[in-house]
């Protein structure tokens, strides 16, 4: 029971009137129910049975489990309105879990997002940052909370600049980003497709994700300043958020084009700002797509405003180092 106390105070009873299988369970057998509507039934239930895997193998084995009545508990959702049949993943948010011990810090989190109405799920198992995040990615989570590292398990650096040939642009976060490798259906194209979130006080969020691609000269010359406003537009309808009260622009230079949309929304009522840009060079393309969620917050704001200063083109912020050493 201790292993549970992070929960809201009644979820969890121990209640020694429940009967289950005498002839299967031995030990501790467990019934869940709503809270709202206890006659409605179990829909989750199970318990202890050892050695059930002895008439199998030759081996003395414990054993735990449950099951989940998945058709009572969505049709309880669909009752509720709370089961959204047109969303990929009902989670809005998944916490990482950075190791074992540090699961209680995990599941308190991931309560205090509920708190706020968010949907959130926390990652079972600490494996790889990287797993969790394709985890993430394959069932349609949108955003990935990560905690803060300490010191031991730091595994970023302080700055990390993105700028790999040949890509003409450069970015630049205050840690490594999440790096993914995407490709198309047949897998002959493939590209780096970098994520970074950060949190500030549970009260404000910064999403970056970021795309640089090499680009032969038809595919350069297709993207006018309109075409890319009209991109930039369809970008912002196939984002995670629905972008509303939205403005584009457009520049272009002797080495470069650009184009920007800023627009409104909200995630899970929370105020936010999304925000990207193409830029096109002679040899590669690179798109940055942002969203500042949340309440007004000075770091949340100082660090999404800086991010994208950082977006240049790479001989332009050479010569603006080489002026600050002057």
């Amino acid at each position: 029971m201790n292993n549970l106390k992070h929960l809201p105070e009644g979820s969890v009873v121990a209640d020694l009137s429940i009967v289950r299988g005498l002839d299967y369970y031995t030990g501790t057998v467990y019934e869940t129910v709503f809270v709202e509507a206890p006659g409605y039934g179990s829909i989750c239930s199970g318990g202890r049975y050892d050695d059930l895997a002895g008439g199998y193998i030759n081996k003395h084995l414990p054993g735990v489990g449950i099951s989940i009545g998945f058709s009572r508990l969505f049709d309880r959702l669909r009752q509720k309105g709370k089961f959204d049949t047109a969303r990929i993943s009902p989670a809005d948010v998944l916490v990482v879990l950075p190791s074992e011990e540090r699961r209680g810090e995990t599941n308190e989190t991931a309560q205090a997002l509920r708190a706020r109405g968010i949907n959130v799920e926390a990652y079972h198992a600490p494996q790889k940052i990287g797993k969790q995040i394709s985890y993430a990615e394959k069932k349609g989570i949108p955003y990935v909370w990560f905690p803060p590292f300490d010191d031991d398990g730091k595994t970023f650096a302080q700055t990390y600049e993105y700028s790999p040939p040949p890509c003409e642009f450069t970015v630049s976060f205050p840690e490594e980003p999440a790096p993914e490798k995407r490709c198309d259906a047949g897998g002959k194209r493939c590209y780096d497709f970098l994520s970074f979130t950060q949190v500030f006080d549970l009260a404000a969020t910064v999403n970056f994700r970021v795309i640089c691609n090499p680009a032969d000269k038809t595919t350069i010359d297709y993207y006018t300043p309109k075409v890319m406003e009209g991109t930039l537009e369809a970008m912002s309808k196939r984002a995670t958020v629905k972008v509303e009260h939205y403005e584009t622009s457009a520049r272009e230079s002797e080495d470069y084009r650009q184009a920007g949309l800023v627009g409104e929304s909200e995630i899970a009522g929370e105020p936010t700002i999304y925000l990207a840009q193409l830029w096109v060079g002679k040899n590669s393309i690179f798109s940055i797509e942002g969203e500042l969620i949340g309440e007004t917050h000075k770091k949340a704001d100082e660090l999404f405003r800086d991010i994208l200063r950082s977006v240049k083109f790479k001989s332009e912020a050479k010569q603006e180092e080489e002026d600050k050493k002057q």
